[in-house]
């Protein structure tokens, strides 16, 4: 609640550089609340959000929610070509007003083994009597980008939606 009880407000741009991985893809959150009573009524307070020169939103928030209530957007920004988001509040009628702006990056999921390559696995390991402490806990496979089972190869199924155990 909080959150949307302060704003920063600009009669000009707001402006903000946020440090960012090119290679991955970004969530980012805005928050805002019309918390300036003299701002009434539809139109009073008009801004667009503009992300690596691209407009991506006009907001009203009286017209989104009315007064004195909490609004929020968000917007992913995706195929980057540097390690700099820009993010850009724009002034079209009134004053810009932002109460927070989160910056979120979309990690990929990994793959996971074959569930029944895991149970499998799992009873091969117990048939072994491999104590927990040796190794060969959890996913076979998983993560990715490390053995996670000492003496196992996987690679992608055809379809590419899970791994499979190739060499022991």
């Amino acid at each position: 609640m909080k959150l949307y009880q302060t704003a920063i407000m600009s009669r000009g741009a707001i402006e903000y550089e946020l440090e960012v991985d090119a290679k991955l893809d970004y969530l980012l959150w805005f928050h805002f609340a019309e918390i300036d009573s003299s701002v009434t009524k539809v139109g009073q307070r008009v801004f667009d959000v503009v992300v690596n020169d691209k407009n991506v939103s006009r907001v009203d928030i009286v017209k989104q929610v009315g007064t004195f209530a909490a609004y929020s957007m968000y917007y992913v920004a995706k195929n980057l070509s540097s390690t700099g988001l820009s993010v850009k509040l724009v002034p079209v009628l009134g004053a810009v007003l932002i109460s927070g702006l989160e910056n979120y990056a979309i990690v990929p999921a990994d793959l996971s083994t074959m569930p029944e390559q895991v149970v499998a696995m799992r009873a091969l390991k117990e048939s072994l009597r491999v104590p927990d402490r040796m190794g060969w806990n959890g996913d076979p496979c998983a993560p990715t980008n490390w053995d996670a089972w000492e003496g196992i190869t996987c690679r992608p199924n055809k379809a590419g939606t899970a791994l499979v155990i190739s060499q022991m």
